[in-house]
């Protein structure tokens, strides 16, 4: 059997008769106490920032993308997030070619050497809605809902890989009107939204993509 204790109630323990009382009160499950310590690992790692100071800087300047554009997102891109807005970007039309104007939201993606990518998210005057979306085609309600609400208003099986379909939700971006689709396995539920306690069936209908009526 394994027992976690302090030193301390150990020191008691030589001391005096063992308690079986007392020593059960620190028994522990070897399995679980394991899955108890690589949650607490994982749950450390997943909010761990990404390192800033390896942004691959001559890429960037391919992109026409400038670090004080940069400098106001930083923090947020480093734990994943996309920048909050537009920036202006001069993207090369080829290496050492013409430069055009244009403007998106940017985000850090690591590189296998672990440096990183900013990677553009561009501005669009509209989104496409009838092109296939992951190898999707969108139905005229999906179409509808997207274009009145910005989101699907249910969970689409996406072909994020080739030949594996993966439940999703699917939004269009406020700033770039890109589609844009999030697994449902990475979405964390939640049993309050905005201070509002969400019954069970709202819960559901809120993480199958659908609208929700908060009430309070």
């Amino acid at each position: 059997d394994i027992f976690i204790m302090p030193e301390v109630v150990l020191e008691k323990l030589f001391k005096v008769d063992l308690d079986p009382q007392l020593l059960e009160h620190y028994r522990v499950d070897p399995a679980a106490e394991l899955s108890r310590i690589e949650q607490l690992r994982d749950e450390g790692q997943r909010f761990q920032p990404m390192d800033i100071s390896k942004i691959d800087r001559a890429d960037m300047e391919r992109k026409g993308i400038r670090l004080e554009d940069l400098e106001p997102h930083l923090k947020a891109m480093s734990y994943g997030h996309k920048s909050h807005g537009l920036i202006e970007m001069y993207p090369e039309m080829e290496p050492g070619g013409m430069r055009v104007t244009t403007k998106g939201r940017v985000s850090l993606e690591e590189q296998p050497d672990g440096s990183l990518k900013v990677i553009p998210h561009y501005y669009r005057e509209k989104c496409d809605l009838d092109a296939p979306f992951h190898g999707v085609l969108l139905d005229e309600e999906t179409k509808r809902n997207i274009t009145e609400t910005r989101h699907a208003g249910k969970v689409l099986q996406l072909e994020l890989e080739p030949g594996k379909l993966t439940p999703c939700f699917v939004s269009r971006d406020k700033w770039t009107n890109e589609l844009v689709a999030m697994p449902v396995s990475e979405i964390e539920r939640f049993s309050r939204l905005k201070n509002v306690e969400l019954t069970e069936g709202k819960q559901i209908d809120l993480f199958s993509g659908g609208k929700v009526l908060l009430e309070g």
